[in-house]
């Protein structure tokens, strides 16, 4: 090797330090850990929720039904009861 320099062939470039990364890589950890806990907290509150309309929409249904059981005594209890001579005269004229 005459006349020519002899070559280095160490790596020269920098190495990451790996301290570094690894929290990086704990606060990546702890943040995807958060955002599942909120995800999973999220899911239970969207699942209650849908419970409560679910029943809220059944009693609704209910009340429904008994209002209109209500109006058609109502309208029942009208029917039987007798028209007066001057509410006849009015109506036939």
């Amino acid at each position: 090797m005459l006349g020519r320099p002899q070559e280095n062939l160490t790596l020269r470039t920098a190495v990451p330090n790996i301290g570094v990364m690894n929290e990086e890589l704990a606060l990546l950890l702890d943040r995807t850990q958060q955002l599942l806990a909120i995800t999973r907290k999220l899911s239970d509150d969207n699942a209650a929720l849908r419970q409560q309309l679910e029943q809220a929409r059944t009693a609704q249904e209910s009340m429904q039904a008994r209002m209109d059981e209500a109006r058609s005594r109502v309208e029942t209890a009208l029917a039987r009861l007798p028209i007066d001579a001057s509410a006849q005269t009015t109506a036939q004229g």
